[in-house]
């Protein structure tokens, strides 16, 4: 390999070797340790191989940095030390670069298995392709200094693929996407083919984008041409661009449910999750099979327990689960613990359905035939009928049995003598029989040989005809068994067939409001064109309205000054009505009487300091005498805050203050009223100081309180009888006997 000219003190010294096989790159220097001062190098590729342990590990490597890159360019900066940044070889053809990363190995690491597209995660070796590198997506951290960048190359800023096995996306099966973005989306991220957003964007040679289905189409031609610069285009050079996709997928879009009521905004690669996982106005069908309905996301859970026709209702007679929808007809045909009553109208009024199978094969009132009818008895009835048939009818029964045993003797003598009879080869002879005569005492010339003989054959006869009726007997019954199940299916079909009715009834429902909504068009097309009529008429008007316009804007500001007037009017009247309120409660004799409901609530403010104290009404000592109020300190002031409640007396500013003595002299009597039967109310009476401020010509609103600061203890007032339903009464009187008259 040849040394780089850049590195510090040019001293010569050896040079790391590298080796780039199958399995990856290698690189090694002297004794087997790694050089961080050599970042890259340029030179022939396959230098011999350095020395090794069996496991192909270098010998001796440190825990060093190296960067480098098995390429033809050239070296880079020693600035680029220990940072972890990207190189570029402009020198290397596109197809051929394999970029690798710093590499902090083990002690023992081994740095290969490096291939393009991949990362090699056990030593921290990392390869990107072309088709990954841009300069836009470019991780901040491992953007290249500009002291370190190459001088001879554009500053070009690379990073890995890291979208290899991203999330899926949700993509259109032909072209360009075609969801409602938040923003206008640029021309560049859209298809010069189908003026789409770019699905899975395909770059040509010429620089311009287009989706991977649209691309595929025009490579399917046999001569294509880009649609925005009408140059051929070459397959070989058409590459996919991730950088491009990557900002498409971040753009902001609407949910493809915002008409159903879906508010969200979301980047394009969040849509298909957010469709499958988290909106609530995605359409999903029921989780039943059976059921075909389709229902949002946000009313799955109560169409499945309360809507659903499939749903599992419980037999409130069997306890098993059914479908709803044929929960009416399981206990009409199916259900084995409804109650039934037998069909024949026998004395058994009520038993189980499982039951009555067994009840009909006992019924008296059963049809049923007499047992001897394959001998010739035609009787038929009742079970009970047939049974007392059966005790009547024996000696009937027993000719029928002789009647029957005779004619199959009969054919038995006519098939003997046809056996016999000359010029017919005669029957063969069973072995048993054949047996018997060769075992029997007498020969075949002696009479009764003859007849014991003939009376074998007609009893081995009468046995086979006897086999023959029960096998006929057991076939009769499997075929009874076979109409049973034919009958069983019948039903089946029946179910299905009325399954189906109802199914297409239920569609026959669902079309009925779009014929519906057809009529409805009918009507709003007419409407409309009386709509159409109309205007036309309003246009004909519409000259006239030019004056009735002007004459409106004169009306509208006559209209606002009478607002106006209104406005003011209404603040009077808030006054004026505010006025009679107090006059209505006011008192002119000099005696107050306050009541203070919401005790405990008013409290708790004046204790968390949000009302510290409350004003009573006004109330005078005549209709032109002197106006006063109660100041009254729920949780106490001063010395009595906390443990005793205040209560003061107000001089207020009057009307009628001018024609009154003054300083006020009047005694003033302060007293807490006991709701109880006892009536032992609590009081305090003061006469006014001439010379305190509290009782001269206000100059104010009011003078300044004066009263008992501990007028009552609370634990008294609580305790006591003078709080009920909440509420606290206080009386406040005040000495007009020698009051002269103004």
């Amino acid at each position: 390999t040849e040394r780089p000219q850049d590195l510090a003190g040019g001293a010569r010294e050896a040079l790391p070797r590298a080796e780039l096989r199958g399995d990856g790159v290698r690189c090694w220097a002297p004794g087997g340790a790694c050089v961080p001062g050599y970042w890259a190098w340029r030179g022939t590729l396959g230098a011999p191989q350095m020395p090794q342990d069996s496991a192909g590990r270098c010998q001796g490597a440190s825990s060093a940095g190296c960067f480098f890159m098995a390429s033809t360019a050239r070296p880079l900066s020693p600035q680029l030390r220990d940072r972890g940044s990207w190189g570029y070889a402009p020198t290397l053809p596109a197809a051929e670069l394999c970029c690798l990363r710093v590499l902090r190995a083990a002690p023992t690491g081994r740095a290969g298995a490096a291939s393009r597209g991949s990362s090699w995660a056990g030593s921290g070796l990392t390869c990107c392709s072309p088709d990954s590198l841009s300069p836009s997506t470019m991780e901040p951290s491992k953007k290249m200094d500009p002291a370190g960048a190459l001088q001879a190359n554009p500053p070009l800023q690379l990073r890995p693929d890291r979208g290899a096995a991203g999330a899926a996306v949700l993509a259109p099966e032909q072209g360009g996407y075609k969801e409602r973005f938040v923003k206008t989306v640029e021309d560049k991220y859209k298809c010069e083919k189908c003026r789409l957003v770019l699905c899975d964007p395909r770059q040509t040679e010429c620089g311009h984008r287009f989706c991977e289905t649209c691309m595929a189409a025009l490579l399917s031609s046999s001569s294509p041409k880009c649609s925005a610069c009408q140059e051929g285009i070459v397959k070989d050079k058409v590459f996919r661009d991730n950088c491009c996709k990557r900002e498409i997928l971040a753009l902001q879009v609407f949910c493809r449910n915002e008409s159903r009521g879906c508010t969200e905004q979301l980047t394009l690669g969040q849509l298909l999750p957010h469709l499958k996982n988290d909106c609530q106005f995605e359409e999903l069908p029921c989780v039943r099979a059976d059921c075909k309905e389709r229902v949002l996301r946000r009313d799955l859970r109560g169409h499945v327990d309360k809507a659903c026709k499939y749903r599992e209702a419980t037999c409130t007679h069997c306890k098993s689960q059914v479908p709803m929808v044929t929960l009416q007809k399981h206990e009409d045909t199916e259900c084995p613990c409804v109650v039934v009553s037998c069909p024949h109208k026998c004395s058994v009024q009520a038993l189980l359905r499982r039951e009555l199978s067994a009840h009909l094969s006992e019924c008296v009132n059963a049809p049923s035939t007499c047992s001897f009818k394959r001998y010739g008895c035609v009787f038929q009835g009742t079970n009970q009928q047939i049974k007392a048939h059966e005790a009547s009818s024996a000696v009937q029964h027993v000719n029928l049995l002789k009647e029957w045993s005779s004619s199959l003797e009969k054919k038995k003598h006519s098939e003997h003598a046809c056996a016999r009879a000359p010029g017919r080869p005669r029957p063969p002879r069973s072995p048993g029989l054949v047996l018997g005569r060769a075992q029997g005492p007498l020969e075949a010339s002696g009479p009764v040989s003859l007849l014991q003989n003939e009376s074998v054959e007609k009893n081995k006869s009468i046995q086979s005809l006897h086999n023959q009726i029960c096998s006929f007997e057991i076939e009769i019954e499997r075929q009874k068994e076979t109409l049973r199940n034919n009958e069983s299916k019948i039903l089946h079909l029946q179910r299905v067939i009325d399954s189906q009715a109802e199914k297409l009834k239920e569609l026959d429902k669902e079309i009925r409001p779009f014929r519906q909504s057809w009529e409805e068009a009918d009507s709003m097309k007419s409407s409309v064109e009386s709509l159409q009529s109309r205007v036309t008429e309003l246009e004909s008007v519409d000259k006239s309205a030019g004056q009735a316009a002007r004459n409106t804007g004169l009306l509208e500001s006559q209209l606002s000054r009478h607002d106006q007037m209104l406005s003011v009017h209404d603040i009077r009247l808030a006054d004026m009505d505010l006025r009679f309120q107090v006059l209505e409660t006011a008192s002119y004799n000099g005696v107050l009487i306050w009541k203070i409901r919401d005790y405990k609530r008013r409290k708790q403010e004046a204790v968390m300091g949000k009302t510290l104290s409350l004003y009573s009404q006004p109330f005078y000592t005549g209709y032109f005498g002197y106006k006063m109020c109660a100041r009254v300190y729920l949780n106490g002031d001063g010395m009595g805050k906390g443990t005793h409640l205040s209560l003061f007396f107000v001089i207020m500013r009057g009307e009628y203050d001018a024609l009154l003595p003054w300083p006020f002299k009047q005694k003033v009597t302060l007293m807490l009223m006991d709701q109880g039967s006892s009536r032992r109310h609590l009081g305090d009476a003061f006469k006014p100081d001439p010379n305190s401020s509290s009782f001269k010509k206000p100059t104010g609103e009011m003078n300044i309180a004066s009263g008992c600061p501990v007028f009552v203890a609370q634990t008294v007032l609580e305790n006591g009888t003078y709080i009920k339903d909440d509420t606290i009464f206080i009386k406040v009187i005040v000495d007009t006997s020698d009051l002269p008259d103004p």
